[in-house]
């Protein structure tokens, strides 16, 4: 059975450091399994992204109470 390894990358920058060291783990874990919250850096390197960051990317008092139904509802899952 591979290793699942769970993640979360909220953001742009999280997102690009996510996707380096899934990277650099698959180079000893070859068949770990990446899932988790993650963008489409992450995804490039081959993880399953069970609800996009995008969703959690949110600005400011205004945008926030609008995704709070989506967030904590039924989250997308691809997997």
């Amino acid at each position: 059975m591979a290793l699942r390894i769970a993640m979360v990358a909220g953001e742009a920058s999280s997102d690009l450091l996510a996707s380096h060291l899934i990277r650099a783990l698959k180079r000893h874990l070859p068949d770990a399994v990446f899932f988790g919250i993650g963008g489409p850096k992450m995804q490039a390197e081959g993880f399953e992204a069970w609800w996009p960051a995008e969703k959690l990317s949110v600005h400011g008092y205004v945008d926030a109470p609008q995704e709070l139904p989506g967030a904590v509802g039924h989250p997308p899952r691809s997997a």
